[in-house]
């Protein structure tokens, strides 16, 4: 039998590539869809949410293989955009914790390390992130998914695509994030249209988040298959 895995990302833009022609599987208001034995769960950004939806998933679904997907930050030069890494090693920056993945050990993924931070970062403090955590990558989410893997004792993988560059200044997004995790689009762009200095930072953003998206999904595609196969408990090639 095919195992089963739950994804779990933090925007619908981040998988819709993937889900596109997916049965619509809504989880307790949650945005999701399922594809035979693979359920993929929007639960909104940052590590409540992402502990939310990972927890929903594991009681509806009860897959073996949880999955934190999704975009994340470059602290690394080489990481560029649309880059898709599998880190080894996801640390929790409120705690210090570490959780290792079941990632395929591999010359390019096997000393990665992600960060995943309460709050997004910023480019004047990548470099101080890097150092402090060791990490390549920033994200948050991915440490709330690695403790609910761990405390129940399921398979954990990372899979990421790099959103932004480590020089990249992104536009102020934070205080558009709700509580639950929503990004307030509408808010945002009414914020945006009187600054026209941001457009620029605006629009190049939309464009790496679509090729983050698109190269995300064609790896998350691969998994697709390898459930179809069963063969999950490693790593996709990117």
């Amino acid at each position: 039998m095919p195992e089963r895995v739950a994804i779990i990302v933090a925007m619908e833009r981040e998988i819709r590539p993937l889900v596109r022609d997916w049965r619509r599987a809504p989880l307790s208001g949650l945005p999701a869809w399922q594809w035979k034995d693979l359920l993929v769960v929007c639960g909104g950004i940052g590590v409540g949410p992402a502990r939310a939806a990972a927890e929903l998933a594991l009681a509806a679904h009860k897959p073996d293989l949880l999955v934190s997907a999704g975009f994340a930050g470059s602290l690394d030069a080489n990481l560029r955009v649309a880059a898709v890494v599998t880190p080894a090693l996801i640390v929790d920056s409120n705690s210090g914790r570490e959780f290792t993945t079941d990632a395929r050990p591999s010359a390019e993924h096997e000393s990665f390390r992600l960060v995943t931070l309460d709050s997004i970062a910023g480019d004047n403090s990548k470099p101080a992130l890097a150092r402090r955590f060791s990490a390549h990558l920033a994200d948050m989410e991915a440490a709330a998914v690695a403790d609910v893997a761990e405390r129940h004792g399921r398979a954990f993988l990372a899979i990421k695509a790099i959103s932004e560059q480590l020089e990249f200044s992104l536009p102020p997004l934070q205080p558009f994030i709700d509580a639950a995790g929503r990004f307030r689009t509408i808010r945002f762009l009414a914020y945006v249209a009187p600054q026209p200095w941001l457009w620029r930072s605006v629009l190049n953003l939309r464009r790496n988040t679509s090729l983050a998206a698109t190269a995300l999904c064609q790896v998350l595609h691969s998994l697709e298959l390898e459930v179809e196969a069963g063969r999950t408990r490693a790593t996709p090639n990117p």
